[in-house]
């Protein structure tokens, strides 16, 4: 994945949310949302030399009540506990705790190693006001299938 097909995914969903009418305010949870996703499938794949361990997939499905975003890609088994430990912090934390949390990485002004500062869950979680929904599958001794979906309210 480049920074070239980031872009083209972005447009088509902003086209997306266009054409479905979404307000301002549900467009631009979903465009940043989606642009946390595609960055974590970027950093994730990055490093496998196996070009089909580098694909992803990103899909949008809605309906009556809500708008799913959902990312698939491989991830090195080395890095699936520790994803699922984020995921299970960051959706046990109130909302309250959430924001501190954000606050406080935001203030500590350190980057992981795969150059992210440890916002996007946060951030995703945040805006969506829903709990973060991780799947993981067996693919190989040293890879599996990283399915990550988010819900947004429709309305919202």
């Amino acid at each position: 994945m480049s920074s070239s097909v980031i872009v083209n995914i972005m447009d088509d969903v902003e086209m997306l949310c266009d054409h479905n009418s979404f307000s301002e305010i549900l467009k631009k949870k979903i465009l940043n949302i989606a642009i946390e996703m595609l960055q974590n499938s970027y950093h994730y794949t990055k490093e496998f030399r196996d070009k089909k361990l580098k694909s992803y997939h990103f899909q949008i499905d809605t309906d009556s009540e809500f708008i799913y975003l959902s990312n698939q890609n491989y991830i090195q088994a080395k890095d699936v506990e520790s994803v699922k430990q984020r995921i299970i912090s960051v959706n046990s934390l109130s909302d309250e705790e959430l924001k501190l949390a954000y606050k406080k990485i935001l203030n500590n002004e350190k980057f992981s190693k795969r150059g992210g500062a440890g916002l996007g869950f946060l951030d995703m979680k945040r805006r969506s006001s829903n709990s973060l929904k991780a799947e993981f599958s067996n693919v190989q001794t040293n890879s599996q299938f990283y399915t990550l979906t988010v819900k947004i309210k429709a309305n919202g």
